[in-house]
């Protein structure tokens, strides 16, 4: 069962991390927003977070709407592009 399953579809899901997980169709599919380490080792973990959180909420008051384009050049390679969140700060 999917987060998405458990939450609801009116639920805003976001989601900070690095690319070396595998990340699936579903879960793309099943999130509103991902934010992504650009940085390794990753002293920039904080500033990924607080991009997902501030995302997240401009989501929840209706002030972005990203969209999430997956492109795989293989079965190990995944780039997610996120149309840009604007936000406020």
């Amino acid at each position: 069962m999917s987060v998405r399953a458990l939450a609801g579809k009116d639920t805003v899901i976001v989601w900070s991390g690095d690319l070396h997980g595998k990340i699936t169709n579903k879960m793309v599919d099943n999130m509103n927003f991902f934010s992504t380490c650009k940085k390794h080792p990753h002293p920039d973990m904080n500033e990924c977070l607080t991009d997902a959180v501030s995302c997240g909420a401009a989501i929840v008051t209706g002030e972005s709407h990203p969209t999430l384009r997956v492109s795989r050049s293989s079965p190990y390679q995944v780039l997610i592009r996120t149309k840009s969140c604007w936000v406020k700060r």
